[in-house]
């Protein structure tokens, strides 16, 4: 088995087919390939001929031919061919895994957003010195992929212009407005934050060790980087705090030998 997995240490989504990879023991099978999301990367002439939706994870399997572009099916590919001890053998449980999938990369999938945004003055003071410089690096990949590949140098510039608008919010003293409408984006996203978690908490509350039940699933996989994020960005006890539920079931996905590669 001789598979790429294109993949970025710090992307949340991208982190799915490594945690799969070290739970399979197949690191062997497996070369990775770093794409910088810093320096834009991902939007290179080069990646978008692999995946025109510039996202990743992206797998290629050179034994099958076959490529997938979503973390959803990357992870799906991984466990079926390697056996599916990722998925429940009952029908009921694997609509519920599912379920809880569907849940992660819907309405509910704010992790990106949250992070690159601020939701007040203090919290843009706090972030401004990590998020507006690696924003400009991804405008410096824009503009040197606008200046070689003219067929997409209306797109890159799109991309950056949209990119500057978000980098002026974070001078709230000079643009005031725009700073107020990204901390009233923050405060929509984290409330979907919020009732992901509270629905995350309820579901535990059965007494169950994992979200399905009581075995580790892909629901799990899908569950844990986002866990991590949501805690990177607000702190574990705005995460984790009134949710014993939880907080226990996060200690547990936690001391797994796979966690180590978020």
């Amino acid at each position: 088995m001789t598979i790429d997995v294109y993949t970025f240490p710090p992307s949340l989504w991208a982190a799915v087919p490594r945690l799969i990879i070290e739970e399979k023991g197949i690191q062997q099978d497996v070369r990775y390939i770093n794409v910088d999301l810093s320096k834009a990367e991902n939007f290179s002439p080069e990646f978008l001929e692999l995946n025109p939706q510039h996202t990743i994870p992206v797998l290629v399997d050179h034994d099958t031919k076959i490529k997938e572009t979503d973390s959803t099916v990357v992870a799906k590919y991984l466990d079926d061919k390697t056996g599916g001890t990722l998925t429940p053998l009952d029908a009921l449980q694997r609509q519920e895994m599912q379920d809880v999938i569907t849940l992660l990369h819907g309405a509910h999938d704010v992790g990106n957003p949250l992070f690159f945004t601020a939701g007040s003055d203090r919290d843009s003071d706090a972030k401004r010195e990590m998020v507006v410089p690696f924003l400009k690096k991804r405008i410096g990949g824009w503009q040197h992929y606008a200046a070689i590949d003219q067929a997409r140098e209306a797109f890159y510039k799109q991309q950056i212009t949209t990119t500057e608008q978000l980098m002026e919010a974070y001078d709230y003293q000079h643009h005031r407005q725009a700073a107020d409408q990204m901390y009233k984006q923050h405060q929509q996203l984290w409330q979907l934050g919020l009732n992901l978690l509270d629905k995350l908490e309820n579901k535990l509350k059965d007494g169950r060790l994992f979200l399905v039940g009581q075995t580790y699933t892909l629901a799990d996989v899908h569950a844990t980087p986002v866990l991590a994020r949501l805690a990177l960005i607000k702190g574990d006890a705005m995460v984790f705090g009134g949710r014993d539920y939880l907080t226990a079931y996060y200690q547990r996905i936690k001391a797994k030998p796979n966690f180590k590669t978020i």
